[in-house]
């Protein structure tokens, strides 16, 4: 989304059109100009984990709750304002954190095993959960920067989901709250 002036505003986006999701974290990126504080913030929007470490294999692991116990085989938002802010700053890093992002959202749709004698072969054992990603940029050429950069995963996760598509869909902010 572009044209987005305000946490309240992304709220009301995200309330009027995931009215029924179990969770949404919402990452306020206003501040969030280096990695290490993405991920004091991304800890503060979904705690979903007690002992929260500051790298990428934490990231993942966090956004793996996802689908985990009684999390699984719903439908989940994370919404992220104005992340326009840390990739400007630390493009690099932005760039790795939006892709553990892309990445776990695929894994979660595909399924996570939750059987203890889990067969990968049997696909009752694999409960599908949906994580909708909103960024909410300021600015147009911000919201293109960024989903052109979610369309490109590295070789992770690339040769992991050769054919997984996931849509992007770029809009303009409707005025839902005045400000």
């Amino acid at each position: 989304m572009y044209d987005v002036r305000s946490l309240h505003q992304l709220e009301d986006f995200v309330g009027t059109q995931f009215p029924k999701v179990a969770l949404k974290p919402l990452i306020d990126g206003r501040e969030t100009t280096s990695l290490a504080r993405f991920y004091e913030e991304v800890f503060k929007a979904a705690p979903l984990v007690n002992q929260f470490g500051a790298n990428p294999d934490a990231l993942i692991d966090l956004i793996r709750t996802f689908g985990w116990g009684g999390y699984a085989g719903k439908q989940h938002v994370l919404s992220w304002f104005q992340p326009e802010a840390f990739l400007t700053r630390e493009p690099l890093a932005f760039e790795m954190v939006l892709d553990i992002i892309v990445g776990v959202s695929k894994e979660l749709l595909v399924g996570e095993e939750l059987d203890p004698t889990f067969d990968p072969n049997d696909e009752r054992d694999w409960v599908s959960t949906r994580l909708d990603v909103v960024f909410a940029c300021n600015r147009e050429v911000d919201a293109i920067a960024i989903s052109e950069l979610a369309q490109n995963l590295s070789d992770t996760w690339r040769d992991e989901f050769k054919s997984l598509e996931i849509p992007i869909e770029m809009m303009r902010s409707p005025r839902l709250r005045s400000e």
